[in-house]
């Protein structure tokens, strides 16, 4: 019987860092961070790349669990950015506002419960708006 979870125990339980020079001033989340998605509007900017300033940044984490999630997500509300949707249901976890920073950059955090993904993300309205 093959399975794909023989590697798993070998993986580092932390993951990757908070992407803090990307994210602040959100707080950051207290779950495993699986994957950093710089954006240059609607494309990705491959690591490789060092020099191209992101519009946007996505921080995916596929092994969040609910009670992290429901904690990021009070941490968020707690933090008093202006909120735009605000939904939590027995499937997700989805709030979209804005930072009321001096650019008013705008932060989505989402989270699905079944799938135990989470994912927050920020994007940089003056980077958009002068591309």
């Amino acid at each position: 019987e093959n399975t794909d979870m023989e590697d798993t125990d070998t993986e580092s339980t932390k993951g990757l860092d908070w992407p803090a020079q990307y994210m602040n001033p959100l707080p950051e989340p207290d779950s495993k961070i699986s994957y950093i998605q710089r954006m240059n509007v609607a494309d990705e900017i491959p690591e490789s790349d060092t020099t191209t300033p992101p519009t946007g940044v996505n921080v995916i984490m596929n092994e969040m669990t609910e009670k992290e999630a429901e904690a990021y997500y009070d941490t968020l509300k707690a933090a008093g950015y202006s909120t735009n949707t605000d939904e939590v249901t027995d499937e997700k976890i989805l709030l979209i506002g804005a930072l009321n920073d001096g650019s008013n950059n705008s932060f989505v955090f989402s989270y699905l419960k079944e799938d135990h993904y989470g994912n927050v993300s920020i994007t940089y309205m003056d980077a958009i708006y002068s591309k």
